[in-house]
C-alpha cells in the first residue's frame, strides 16, 4: 500500500518498524499457539486428559489466540498515528473497511 498511500520517507520508516515488530511478536506467539494445540492433541491421543484439564488447556490456547489477534490489531492502531487523516481513510478503503 506504500504507493497507494503515498507514504513519506518518515512514514515508510515507521511503517516498516511497526510491521517488523508485529511480525516478530506474531511469529513468537504463533509458535506458542501451535505448541498449545499440539499439547492438546497429544493429551487426547494419549488419553491423559480429563474435563478439568481440557478446560484449562482450552483457556490457555484461546488466550494465546487472543494475544495473536491483539498483536495484529495493535499494529493497525499504531498505523493510525503514522498516517494523515486522508491516508487513514484510504488505508481503510484498501483494507476493505470502507462503508
Amino acid at each position: 500500500m506504500k504507493a497507494d498511500l503515498a507514504l513519506s520517507v518518515d512514514q515508510e520508516t515507521s511503517t516498516q518498524r511497526i510491521f517488523e515488530k508485529m511480525r516478530e511478536d506474531a511469529v513468537s506467539e504463533g509458535k506458542r499457539l501451535i505448541a498449545g494445540e499440539l499439547a492438546l492433541e497429544i493429551a487426547f491421543r494419549e488419553g491423559s486428559i480429563n474435563e478439568a484439564n481440557l478446560r484449562a488447556q482450552l483457556r490457555a490456547v484461546e488466550t494465546i489466540r487472543a494475544n495473536l489477534r491483539y498483536i495484529h490489531l495493535t499494529a493497525h492502531l499504531e498505523m493510525m498515528r503514522v498516517l494523515t487523516e486522508a491516508q487513514v481513510k484510504q488505508y481503510s478503503e484498501l483494507r476493505g473497511y470502507a462503508r
